[in-house]
Order: structure tokens, then C-alpha cells, then sequence
């Protein structure tokens, strides 16, 4: 859950009209109200994170849905206006699970595939929805299938990956056991 002017907002990864998961809000005190149902291919599909604000607008990603089935980025305002501000091809990412963080105005992110190895990428967004990939993931040694939210820390981005490693292992396709990473944009 995020806190906005003292409305919690959260979503869920399942549930609403057509069972592809929701966006609510909700008091202190359990009053919830659904903002948006996901409906699948254009929308999006799934939202595993939470969600970021940005200049009172709501910012979160969904795994499955929008015009390539890779999952969007999504911006919805408090009253509920729900908008797809990124499709993912593939190419540029895919499935993204983590939330999305706010650096100066800046949105980064990570897809848990995709990319050039289809081994996920970091990529960074503005609010309007101009993408870049800043890292494809592949390489042994710098990990693969990132799944946890990056944190920044003193102006570099950190974050977690599921396999890759310098260490072989049997954890993710014997490729290793996973890596934490630092990032600098």
C-alpha cells in the first residue's frame, strides 16, 4: 500500500470484473472503493506491484496484457482514470513483477523478461511514457530474471535477481543462484 493525503491505494493481482486484478483505494479505517478492473489485452493484465505517486498521479505495472501480451506500465489518478502509458514488445523488456520507483521525476523499473537475452532488462521511463532500456540482462556474471523493486540509495539504483551469478548452481538453470546488482543512471 501507498499513503496519498491519507488514502491508501494498493492492488490486486487477481479479482475485479473480469479477474485480471484491480487497483482500490481505501481509508484508514477500511472503507475500499475499486478504482480500476482490469480487463486483459489492452489494459493490462495482473498488476503484481505496488503502485508509486508521482505529482498525484498513481504510476504501476501490470505482468501480462497490452498490445503485445508483455505487460504495460499504467497511470491512474485517485478518482480512477486508468491509462496504459507503456505496452512492453519484448524487445524492451517483459513481465515486469516489481514496483516502480521515482528518482527526480524520473520512473525506473525492471521486467522480469525480455530484452535482448530475454533475461529481463532496467529501463527507465518519463511519466508520459518514453522508455529506455538501460541494461539487458544475460551476462553470467551480471545476473538474469530481476524480480524485486530497485531501491536508490544515494543516487545509485540497486536491486536482486532471481538466476545468473558468477557461481554456478542448480538454482535457476543450473546459470546461478542470482546477484545483487548496483545501477548508476
Amino acid at each position: 500500500l501507498i499513503d496519498v493525503n491519507g488514502t491508501l491505494y494498493g492492488t490486486t493481482d487477481l479479482g475485479g470484473s473480469s479477474d485480471k486484478g484491480t487497483v482500490y483505494s481505501t481509508s484508514p479505517s477500511g472503507q475500499e472503493v475499486v478504482l480500476h478492473s482490469f480487463g486483459g489485452p489492452s489494459d493490462g493484465a495482473h498488476p503484481y506491484a505496488g503502485l508509486t505517486e508521482v505529482n498525484g498521479m498513481l504510476y504501476g505495472t501490470t505482468y501480462g496484457g497490452g498490445s503485445s501480451g508483455n505487460g504495460t506500465v499504467f497511470s491512474i489518478s485517485p478518482s480512477g482514470v486508468e491509462k496504459v502509458v507503456h505496452s512492453f514488445k519484448g524487445s524492451d523488456g517483459a513481465h515486469p513483477e516489481a514496483a516502480l520507483i521515482d528518482v527526480k521525476g524520473t520512473l525506473y523499473g525492471t521486467t522480469f523478461e525480455g530484452g535482448s537475452s530475454n533475461r529481463g532488462t532496467i529501463y527507465s521511463m518519463t511519466p508520459s511514457g518514453a522508455v529506455t532500456v538501460l541494461h539487458n540482462f544475460g551476462a553470467v556474471s551480471d545476473g538474469a530474471l530481476p524480480l524485486g523493486r530497485l531501491i536508490n540509495v544515494n543516487g545509485t539504483l540497486y536491486g536482486t535477481t532471481y538466476g545468473g551469478g558468477k557461481a554456478p548452481g542448480v538454482c535457476q538453470d543450473g546459470s546461478g543462484c542470482g546477484t545483487v546488482y548496483a545501477w548508476t543512471p
